[in-house]
C-alpha cells in the first residue's frame, strides 16, 4: 500500500509539473495573440480526447487527457480557412493576416515563459539558501579511493600514448602507486618521477573510476608533456579555457564539462590575474560518458543582500549556460540515448527527489531545469517546434510572400510524426530502465 501510495504520489507531482511548464508555455502564446489581437479558438492544455472544457469570453478552453503538450489554436495560424470554424470563429482577425515581427513575437513567447519561469525558481531557489560557495580555493582534497593526493594538481597523468593494450599505461590513467609506494606527486616533475622509479614491477593507476593494476610496465615518455599546471590554495577562479566563471556553478559546471583533458585555468593571485596551462583534474564515467571532477574545496561567501542578489542572477544564468551546453553535447553525440528522458524518466527523477534529504528544494531545482530544457529545446529549428514556426516566418520575410498552405501542413505532418516516434522511442526506453 505504502508502494502505491508512492508510486501514485510521484505520478501527481509529476503531472503537476509538467501540468505548470505546459500551462505556462501556451499562456505566453496566448496572452501575446491576445495582445495583437489575433482571434483564439481554444486554449488546450494537454493533447487527445478532451477530459472538459468550458467557453470563456473570447475562446473555448480545455483540459486534455495526454500531458504530452497543449496549444492555443488560432483563427487563420497556417494560412487556411476550416470550414469547421463556426461563424463567431470566422469573424475573429486570423494570425496569418498579422505582420511577421507580431507572428514572431506570438511564437517565441511560449519558450521565453519557460526560459523566465525557470530563471525567476532559481532566483528564488537562491535567496532561500544556507551557504553560498565562493571561487576562492580553500584547500585540496585527498581521495581515499584512489589512493593519491591531488594537492596543487600535482599528479601524474598520462595523455601522451598510443598504446592500445589494455596491460599498458592508457591515456587518462592516473598514477595511483608505484611498487606499493602511494604516489603523490611529491613536487616531482614526469621527468624526475621516471628517474626515481626506474623500471618498476607494479604501477596502479585509476582508470574510468576503477584501479587497475599493470605489470613490469614502459613508463611513457616525458617528452613534450607539460605538467606545471599548478593551483594553489588562495587562488580565485575567474576564467575556465577562456569562459567567464561568476559563481560556483558556472565553475563545476565547466570543470565536468571541459576537464576531460588538460585545461587552462584563469586564477586571481596576489592581486593579479595569472593563467595557469595544463591543468590536470581527476574523471570519472556516468553512463560510458566521461565527466571532470574538482579536486578542491572553496571558502564560503559572506551572505548579504549583495552577495546573494548576485549568486541569485548569476546563478540563474549559469543555470540557463549550462542547460543549452548540455543540449548542445547530447545533439552532438557526447551523450548516447541512454541520457535522453521524456515525460516517464522525468518522472522516476521526481520520485528520486521526493525521497532526498531536501525533497522541496530539489524537486524545484529539477522543474528549473526541465523549465529551461523545454524553453531551449522549443527554440530549435524544426517545424513543428516554435524555432522552426520562426524558420518559416522568416522564409516568408526573404521570399515577401508566405509559403504554400498545403506544403506548409505537409511540413508540419512529417515533423510532428518525426516528433512522435522519437517521443516513443524515448518513452520506451524509459520504461524499460524501470524494470
Amino acid at each position: 500500500m505504502a508502494s502505491f501510495l508512492s508510486t501514485s504520489g510521484t505520478v501527481i507531482l509529476t503531472l503537476l509539473m509538467f501540468g505548470i511548464l505546459i500551462t505556462i508555455h501556451e499562456f505566453g502564446h496566448y496572452i501575446v495573440a491576445r495582445l495583437f489581437g489575433v482571434g483564439i479558438i481554444e486554449f488546450s492544455i494537454g493533447m487527445g480526447p478532451k477530459i472538459f472544457s468550458w467557453k470563456g469570453k473570447k475562446n473555448l478552453f480545455s483540459i486534455r487527457l495526454l500531458p504530452i503538450g497543449g496549444y492555443v489554436n488560432m483563427v487563420g495560424e497556417y494560412g487556411t480557412e476550416d470550414e469547421t470554424l463556426s461563424e463567431e470563429d470566422k469573424n475573429k482577425p486570423p494570425f496569418n493576416e498579422k505582420p511577421i515581427w507580431q507572428r514572431l513575437l506570438v511564437v517565441l513567447a511560449g519558450p521565453f515563459m519557460n526560459i523566465l519561469l525557470g530563471l525567476v525558481v532559481m532566483f528564488c531557489l537562491v535567496l532561500n539558501t544556507d551557504v553560498i560557495g565562493s571561487l576562492k580555493i580553500a584547500d585540496f582534497e585527498l581521495t581515499p579511493s584512489t589512493g593519491y593526493v591531488t594537492s596543487g594538481n600535482n599528479m601524474l597523468y598520462i595523455t601522451e600514448t598510443d598504446n592500445k593494450d589494455e596491460k599498458g599505461f592508457l591515456n587518462g590513467d592516473v598514477i595511483v602507486s608505484v611498487d606499493g609506494e602511494n604516489f603523490n606527486g611529491n613536487g616531482l616533475s614526469l621527468e624526475d618521477t621516471i628517474k626515481k622509479f626506474g623500471a618498476p614491477k607494479t604501477v596502479k593507476v585509476m582508470r574510468k573510476n576503477i584501479v587497475v593494476d599493470i605489470e613490469n610496465p614502459v613508463l611513457p615518455d616525458a617528452s613534450g608533456l607539460d605538467l606545471s599546471g599548478n593551483l594553489m590554495p588562495g587562488d580565485k577562479i575567474v576564467e575556465i579555457d577562456g569562459r567567464n566563471i561568476y559563481v560556483y556553478t558556472d565553475m563545476s559546471s565547466q570543470i565536468a564539462r571541459l576537464a576531460i583533458k588538460p585545461i587552462s585555468v584563469t586564477v586571481e593571485r596576489d592581486g593579479k590575474e595569472t593563467v595557469v596551462e595544463n591543468v590536470i583534474f581527476p574523471k570519472y564515467s556516468d553512463k560510458n560518458v566521461l565527466f571532470g571532477e574538482s579536486d578542491f574545496r572553496v571558502f564560503r561567501k559572506e551572505k548579504n543582500a549583495g552577495s546573494v542578489l548576485y549568486e541569485a542572477f548569476f546563478k540563474s544564468i549559469s543555470t540557463l549556460r549550462m542547460t543549452v551546453a548540455s543540449i548542445t553535447d547530447t545533439f552532438s553525440g557526447r551523450y548516447g540515448v541512454e541520457a535522453l528522458s521524456g515525460p516517464i524518466g522525468i518522472g522516476g527523477q521526481v520520485g528520486e527527489m521526493v525521497k532526498s534529504e531536501f525533497p522541496i528544494q530539489n524537486l524545484l531545482t529539477l522543474m528549473v531545469l526541465v523549465s529551461l530544457s523545454l524553453g531551449i529545446c522549443n527554440l530549435l529549428p524544426l517545424p513543428v517546434l516554435d524555432g522552426g514556426r520562426v524558420v518559416l516566418f522568416l522564409v516568408e520575410a526573404i521570399r515577401r510572400k508566405p509559403l504554400n498552405p498545403k506544403i506548409e501542413s505537409a511540413i508540419m505532418a512529417v515533423s510532428m510524426a518525426a516528433v512522435l516516434l522519437l517521443m516513443f522511442a524515448v518513452a520506451l526506453k524509459d520504461i524499460v530502465a524501470l524494470f
